[in-house]
This record gives C-alpha cells, sequence and structure tokens, in this order.
C-alpha cells in the first residue's frame, strides 16, 4: 500500500526516529552533560577504526546483502560491530547480516517508539510488555532518560517490586521475546538519536536495586526465560548496554549469581557491577560517570528526591 511504500522509502535512507534532524550524525561533538561524563566522541572512534570499519563496509558490498543500504547503514552503525567483535570482520559481518535480518523480520525500522517507554502505563506498548509489567508495583521498572536528550538512557529497576512466581506462573514464556524485542529496541532507538545528535557514543545503563529482596522470592525460572530473551537480541544491538549496576546486593546473591553468569552471554556478562553507593563513596563515584549527582536518585546516594523517578519524556516530534 501507499504507506508502506512510503515508509520503506523514507527508512530506506535514514532511521525514522532520525527524520528531521539536520544531519545523520553531527561533525562537532557536544560538550560533557556533567563533569563525569566520560562517552567519547563518534568520530574520534571512527578515524581510530576506520580500516575495520571500510572492511566491514567491503564485506557487506562483496556478501551482495540485499538488506544493506549504506546511506543508512553508515560509519556510526558499523562501528557497534565492530567494537563489540575485537575487529574480527567475519563475526562482524555475520552479526550485522543477521541484525540486518532481525530488524526486517521484527519490522523495527516502520515506527519511532520512543515516546512510550516499556511499561503499562503506556498505551503503545505492546501486549507482553504490559503482561509482565502488570506483576509489578508501580516503582519496579522505570525506563528513563534523567539527562533528556543529550544524556545516557537508564532503567532503574527496584527487584523486589515484582511477583517471580505470579510472572512465571501467568505470563507465557512466549511472551519474553517480544517483550525484551521492544525494551531493546526502545533504548536503542534513544541511544542511536542521542548518539547521531550529541557525536557522543550513548549507551543504555541499568540500576538493579536489592534492597528488601529475598531469597525466597527469587525464581530460578526467570533467569532462564531472561537469558534465553538476552540471547535472542545479543547480536542485534551492539554496544546498546554499558553497565549493568547490582546495588545493595544481599550475601546470598552471591552464590546465586555464580550459578547465572553461567548461562548469561559472556559480553554481558563483563558489564555487571556490584556496588553499595549509599555506604561506599568509592563506588558512589564510579556511579558519576554515567548521571550527574542532582539526577541520581536518593536510593542511590544521590539528590534527586523523586520516586518513583518523574523525568519527563523528551519531545520526539
Amino acid at each position: 500500500d501507499i504507506y508502506r511504500c512510503l515508509i520503506t522509502e523514507m527508512t530506506d535512507s535514514t532511521w525514522i526516529w532520525m527524520r528531521g534532524a539536520a544531519t545523520p550524525l553531527v561533525d562537532v561533538p557536544s560538550a560533557p552533560t556533567h563533569p563525569g561524563d566520560d562517552r567519547p566522541a563518534v568520530n574520534d572512534l571512527i578515524a581510530a577504526h576506520r580500516s575495520s570499519i571500510d572492511a566491514l563496509k567491503d564485506a557487506l558490498a562483496a556478501a551482495d546483502e540485499p538488506l544493506y543500504r549504506p546511506l543508512k547503514h553508515d560509519d556510526l552503525w558499523l562501528l557497534r560491530f565492530v567494537l563489540s567483535h575485537k575487529k574480527s570482520t567475519k563475526k562482524a559481518l555475520k552479526a550485522a547480516r543477521h541484525a540486518l535480518e532481525f530488524r526486517k523480520q521484527h519490522r523495527l525500522d516502520e515506527k519511532d517508539i520512543r515516546p512510550f517507554p516499556p511499561g503499562y502505563k503506556h498505551v503503545e506498548t505492546i501486549p507482553e510488555v504490559k503482561a509482565m509489567t502488570e506483576c509489578a508495583s508501580d516503582d519496579t521498572f522505570n525506563w528513563c532518560l534523567p539527562e533528556g536528550d543529550r544524556g545516557n538512557v537508564f532503567l532503574f529497576c527496584r527487584y523486589a517490586g515484582y511477583d517471580q512466581n505470579s510472572l512465571v506462573n501467568n505470563v507465557p514464556e512466549s511472551a519474553w521475546g517480544p517483550a525484551f524485542v521492544y525494551i531493546s529496541e526502545w533504548a536503542f532507538q534513544w541511544t542511536d538519536y542521542i548518539t547521531r545528535t550529541t557525536g557522543l557514543l550513548t549507551k543504555n545503563v541499568r540500576f538493579i536495586d536489592f534492597d528488601g529482596m529475598s531469597m525466597f522470592n527469587m525464581n530460578k525460572e526467570i533467569g532462564r526465560r531472561d537469558s534465553a530473551a538476552m540471547k535472542l537480541t545479543d547480536d542485534v544491538y551492539p554496544q546498546l548496554l554499558r553497565a549493568i549496576l547490582i546495588c545493595h546486593s544481599p550475601s546470598w546473591l552471591q552464590a546465586f549469581w555464580r550459578v547465572l553468569r553461567v548461562i548469561l552471554p559472556g559480553r554481558l556478562v563483563e558489564k555487571f557491577d556490584f556496588i553499595d553507593p549509599l555506604t561506599n563513596l568509592k563506588e558512589r563515584a564510579r556511579l558519576l560517570r554515567f548521571i550527574p549527582q542532582e539526577k541520581l536518585p536518593v536510593r542511590f546516594g544521590g539528590d534527586y528526591q523523586p520516586w518513583p523517578v518523574a523525568y519527563p519524556v523528551p519531545g520526539t516530534g
């Protein structure tokens, strides 16, 4: 139909969330948003990995990949695969082709979902996400942008806030894949937009708060389903995740972690960090690379009072 033809034409040359932007990638990076902001400049990364990016570009052309569009799948898009696959062109090519096919299969290039953070309160969120978040309290999952459209993309999760047994018993395993795709795509669209408009490589940071969590509330089936869903999207969203910060973890969690880390993707395990920001000033200081003190919630040692967090979603028009 005409609408789909127009969407296809638009998304063949640019990402739909970049429509209206002055340029697909700014030439001069923005200044850091706060003193601890250490996001690298994209242009510096592209220059440093120029030969690997060109090798991947040539490999895609040689493979005659039908979904590859050079204007859209530009140096920044290629850079993420290069960084995630340690400069192995063969591995980066396999991942890039898989990502292209995955995005086509799930029609991910057709809709800008940035206005609709994952959660049951947002009418545009898919049913699978709604079903999963309905097993949780309002302050359990907070997908947000504390610094608007200039800083990192965050998840603040209060792990004790959702009923894991209810989730396993009432939500079919088939919901995990679509839910994780939506969550990852929402975070990707925002990180890509912010990266392109600031010139700083922006990623997703996740705070997982274990305060008040009992080991008797843990369900190992959740870990298995989460791991399977993460593997589904692992190669589709390279360089999306910067850190998973486990805060206020009880002593018993270490034993659970030793089991979980075996089944999680290796690149994901490397991003975990166990911290106690309320009692350890050095560990709290590590957080200030990602978020300024005034935007960091009080429960993590910051000055931001509202909980659940109430950062506004930036305009996307």
